[in-house]
């Protein structure tokens, strides 16, 4: 049991600082390039795959949440960088990291296909963004969305949303998929001393880069 819980913590611990990593410099740059919309897919995809990653090989409720406080702690290192947009996109990976939460719940009750993965990762890519709209436009008083009023937000996701779909799908499949190949072909490795030091350095990494970034 200690083993399980320390390869967890070492891997958890990785898979979210390399998610911030990920957020501080792709995100900057797709947002810099204005790829709006599809910064948001890009990156709210990477995250669910990566905390599905996480969820199938280490078995550990929370890990999501936990994932996304990690990402987001990260992600506040941009209050550096000048013109960096930082509050909005670490409200989107909590979000996110919750919605994840609540629909891994919802999958553990029935049986885990490969239909019922994709439509896992569609369902919580749609949430990400209708709860992103909604807590920035109402709580947030963010204009972009405030502006398109409780009905607009729902015609956006109308036509907007299936993109977050398509991306949570596939990458929520594929997390879950991989993190089972993981549990099943390298559970000897992933609670190895080697593990634990390839881990630690790896994360020193991405919090360093992240800081210089």
């Amino acid at each position: 049991m200690k083993k399980l819980f320390t390869a967890a913590f070492f891997g958890i611990m990785l898979l979210g600082t390399l998610w911030g990593l990920l957020e501080a410099s792709m995100g900057n740059i797709l947002h810099w390039i204005g790829l709006h919309p599809y910064t948001g897919v890009v990156m709210t995809s990477i995250g669910l795959g990566l905390m599905s990653l996480a969820r199938k090989t280490y078995k550990v409720r929370w890990s999501g949440p936990i994932m996304g406080v990690i990402a987001a702690g990260c992600k506040a290192l941009d209050f550096f960088v000048p013109g960096s947009n930082v509050i909005r996109p670490m409200v989107a990976i909590l979000l996110t990291a919750i919605a994840f939460e609540a629909m891994m719940i919802v999958l553990e009750k029935v049986k885990e296909t490969n239909l019922n993965k994709v439509l896992a990762g569609v369902i919580t890519g749609y949430a990400s963004i209708a709860a992103f709209a909604y807590v920035t436009a109402y709580v947030m008083q963010f204009h972009y969305w405030l502006n398109m009023g409780f009905t607009g937000i729902l015609k956006y996701l109308g036509t907007h949303g299936w993109t977050f779909g398509i991306g949570g799908g596939f990458l929520v499949w594929a997390g879950l998929t991989g993190g089972a190949w993981m549990d099943k072909n390298a559970e000897t490795f992933l609670q190895s001393r080697t593990f634990y030091t390839a881990s630690s350095v790896l994360t020193a990494i991405c919090l360093i880069a992240t800081i210089l970034i």
